[in-house]
C-alpha cells in the first residue's frame, strides 16, 4: 500500500513538470513554403559573419549565451532579451544582433512577428546552424506571450559557434 501512495504521489507531482505540445494544423508551414528557409538562412549566414568574438574575447575561455527576440515583418528586431547573465559577452551577443538588421520579410512570408532563439557560443567549433522549429503555442510561450496576444508564433532557433581554443604554432 505504502509503494503504491508513492507511485501515486510521484506521478502526480510529475505532471505539474510536464508540459503538453499541442499539435497545430499549421505546424509544416514553414517547411513547405522554402521562402522560410532562404530567408533565415541568409539571415544566418550574416549573423555568423559579424559574429566575431575571438576580436573581442581571450582566446581559452569559453562563454555563451541564449539571446530571444522577434523579428517583425518590417525587419525590425524587438523584445531582445538574453537569458543568463549580463556581462560582457551578453553585451556583446546583443550588439551582433541588432547591427545585423534582418531584412524584411518576403511576401511570401505570412507572418507579422517571428520568435527568434538564437545561441552564441564561444567554444570549440566554427560552424552554423538554423531550425524552423514551425509554429507553437506553448514552447517559449513564458517569453512571447509576455509581449503579444497571440495564441501561437513561428518559432526558429539559430546556433552560431566560433572556436576559442588556442592554436598551437605549427614549427
Amino acid at each position: 500500500m505504502q509503494l503504491l501512495l508513492r507511485v501515486f504521489i510521484s506521478l502526480i507531482l510529475l505532471q505539474g513538470v510536464c508540459q503538453a505540445h499541442e499539435i497545430n494544423p499549421d505546424d509544416t508551414e514553414m517547411v513547405s513554403n522554402k521562402a522560410y528557409e532562404e530567408y533565415f538562412k541568409d539571415y544566418t549566414q550574416r549573423l555568423y559573419e559579424n559574429y566575431k568574438p575571438e576580436k573581442h574575447f581571450l582566446r581559452g575561455w569559453s562563454q555563451g549565451d541564449e539571446f530571444m527576440y522577434i523579428i517583425r515583418r518590417d525587419g525590425t528586431v524587438e523584445n531582445l532579451d538574453n537569458f543568463f547573465r549580463s556581462n560582457r559577452f551578453a553585451r556583446y551577443g546583443k550588439k551582433v544582433i541588432l547591427e545585423t538588421k534582418p531584412a524584411p520579410f518576403p511576401d511570401e512570408i505570412k507572418d507579422d512577428i517571428i520568435f527568434v532563439d538564437t545561441w552564441m557560443i564561444y567554444y570549440k567549433y566554427d560552424e552554423q546552424s538554423f531550425r524552423l522549429h514551425g509554429r507553437s503555442k506553448y514552447d517559449y510561450s513564458r517569453y512571447w506571450k509576455r509581449f503579444y496576444d497571440i495564441d501561437s508564433i513561428n518559432i526558429v532557433i539559430i546556433e552560431l559557434e566560433k572556436d576559442c581554443r588556442i592554436k598551437k604554432r605549427s614549427k
